[in-house]
């Protein structure tokens, strides 16, 4: 179609500067005494209009912005976006300002407005200039009611009106109305003829409207005094129909057959009244147009192992695997090829409350940062007491390190701040009543370990790496200790079977403690140790100690010695040779 008129024109609510106003009506009506809400800020700054406004020659400093709300700005003030834009001081301070009322925000709609102008002026986008120029009609028609009326209005009344206004505005286009396709309405077809006629949507209630009347005055008081009602209207929109038909030598009706959709799916009555009319409905072809339905059945994620990927993996390989990266390939091959091979980390998303991982974080640093100076040391009674005084301000310290923007005199983060503190201080005191009982020698914190292992089958080095959390005595018995914030159950921690080990995501924290158990007896050369779980979450119960059992109600062996780390080591060798296997492609376990 290379000619078309369209006599109804665009409705102008439906438009993206539309969307920017409500945008921007947005942002301060939800403005709390703290500020903007990152949301509603970001929902502004996303809009195109806003780029055009902060677009200094090809930067968007709009988008430097958004960086900025990134670091954890849950509200905004006036002097935080300032300077975080010095470039744009006028700009910032005229949208943002304090709008105490109605008219204040119209003056910051026009001041927009007039800058809009500027901007677009200088790309010579008619189009965008004649939507323009409609809102720049609205806000001065609501200022002159304002002044004329001398009515105090406040920001949601003065959206409700400018919106109301809007739905009314339209954007006309114009085209030759002698050629080509022509748009319109029912009513702008009277006295016009055509050869070919669409009519879409003649569904029941919609052709004619039926009873929808927007009126104040009831049907009976109408009916009454004899004003129009729905049945007149009706009697137009037949008129209209049956005339625009009677010269057209094609004509198409189109309905919706959808139950859920335009007016439950029924044809309309005019469609009914041409079916059954002997002289018309020979001329009638009657056809259902309907999409194909294809089940879409999900495929299998499989990745081929190319000689490129195998190369990123002896990269990978060179560097270390985690007890976490390889957990992730026993949970889910395409986890571990997402998260270690492509880099595709989560999305930077603003957390208006602390993360579980963050959460996690906070406390290890913590304890990290307590129990540091008392490496190589007995505990004592006086020793933990001390450093439980210490908990408030050590876990603000690192609160603010990891979520250096967070408020924490109110809301979540208050909350969350105050079950960290408890969290910790309850560690403390569980160390306390141990020492009650038994002597406690701690040997180390968050220790870095690297361990080469030896795999004659691969011509690379395969690196394990690891950070174990805590390594003490406890009456002389070494432990390695793992702490985690989540939940932990003992079964997951006791094994049966040992191709389990490698196979099954159940037992990841065994598979971890495992892992560091092997690097610590490399590096120590300690013949035999323990290793286990602390939950912080249930510190009442004490260690979940790795242990080595035949049945399930069997005798339970909690020492790791040679025997066992040859029997893991050997199953490790077994998973990162399959890692390494170019016939075994990555495949989705969770499909």
């Amino acid at each position: 179609l290379k000619k078309v008129n369209i006599t109804m024109g665009l409705s102008l609510q439906n438009t993206a500067l539309a969307s920017f106003f409500e945008a921007l009506f947005e942002l301060h009506i939800n403005k709390s005494k703290n500020g903007f809400f990152y949301q509603d800020f970001l929902k502004f700054l996303s809009n195109p209009y806003t780029a055009t406004l902060f677009t200094e020659g090809v930067i968007d400093y709009s988008k430097k912005l958004q960086e900025k709300i990134h670091n954890n700005w849950v509200f905004l003030s006036l002097n935080q976006i300032l300077a975080a834009l010095p470039t744009h001081q006028k700009l910032i301070s005229k949208i943002f300002l304090d709008c105490v009322n109605g008219r204040d925000l119209l003056k910051t709609h026009q001041y927009t407005i007039e800058l809009l102008k500027e901007k677009i002026s200088e790309r010579n986008s008619f189009y965008d200039l004649e939507q323009l120029y409609h809102f720049y009609r609205i806000t001065n028609q609501i200022e002159a009611h304002l002044d004329a009326f001398k009515f105090g209005m406040d920001l949601k009344a003065l959206k409700n009106l400018f919106f109301e206004l809007l739905s009314k505005e339209t954007l006309d286009f114009r085209g030759d109305a002698m050629e080509g396709l022509q748009i319109m309405g029912m009513l702008e077809s009277r006295v016009l003829d055509f050869e070919t006629v669409i009519i879409t949507s003649v569904n029941e209630g919609i052709l004619p409207s039926g009873k929808s009347n927007n009126s104040f005055i009831p049907y009976d008081v109408k009916q009454e005094f004899g004003l129009p009602t729905y049945k007149e209207k009706d009697a137009i929109y037949t008129y209209h129909f049956y005339r625009i038909l009677q010269r057209a030598k094609n004509v198409y009706l189109i309905y919706n057959t959808e139950p859920d959709v335009l007016e439950g799916g029924e044809k309309s009555r005019f469609i009914n009244q041409l079916l059954t009319d002997e002289n018309i409905n020979k001329f009638i072809i009657h056809s259902i147009a309907s999409s194909k339905v294809k089940s879409n059945i999900p495929r299998e994620v499989v990745i081929n192992k190319s000689p490129l990927l195998l190369e990123q993996l002896q990269v990978l390989a060179a560097k270390g695997f985690s007890p976490t990266s390889l957990t992730n390939y026993i949970r889910n091959p395409i986890e571990f090829y997402r998260n270690n091979i492509l880099k595709i980390d989560t999305l930077n998303e603003v957390e208006e409350s602390i993360a579980l991982n963050t959460f996690g974080t906070i406390i290890h640093d913590a304890l990290e940062d307590l129990y540091s100076n008392f490496v190589t040391q007995r505990l004592t009674q006086d020793m933990l007491l001390d450093a439980k005084q210490k908990v408030p301000s050590v876990v603000q310290r690192h609160f603010n390190k990891s979520h250096s923007e967070a408020d924490l005199t109110k809301g979540k983060n208050l909350i969350i701040y105050n079950v960290i503190i408890k969290y910790v201080a309850d560690f403390i005191a569980y160390e306390i009543e141990q020492l009650k009982k038994h002597q406690i020698r701690l040997l180390g914190v968050e220790l870095n370990l690297r361990l080469e292992l030896n795999i004659p089958e691969l011509a690379f080095p395969v690196v394990l790496k690891g950070k174990i959390d805590r390594i003490d005595e406890i009456d002389g018995q070494l432990r390695i200790l793992d702490y985690k914030t989540g939940t932990v159950n003992p079964s997951e921690v006791e094994l049966m079977e040992w191709d389990s080990i490698v196979t099954d995501k159940k037992f990841s924290k065994a598979f971890q403690l495992l892992c560091y158990s092997l690097m610590y007896r490399r590096k120590e050369k300690k013949a035999s140790f323990e290793a286990g779980i602390i939950s912080i979450k249930k510190i009442s119960a004490g260690v979940f100690r790795f242990a080595t059992k035949s049945s399930t109600r069997g005798p339970k062996e909690h020492t790791i010695d040679s025997d066992v780390l040859s029997v893991f080591e050997s199953r490790l060798k077994q998973l990162i040779l399959e890692i390494f296997n170019p016939e075994v492609p990555f495949t989705d376990k969770e499909y």
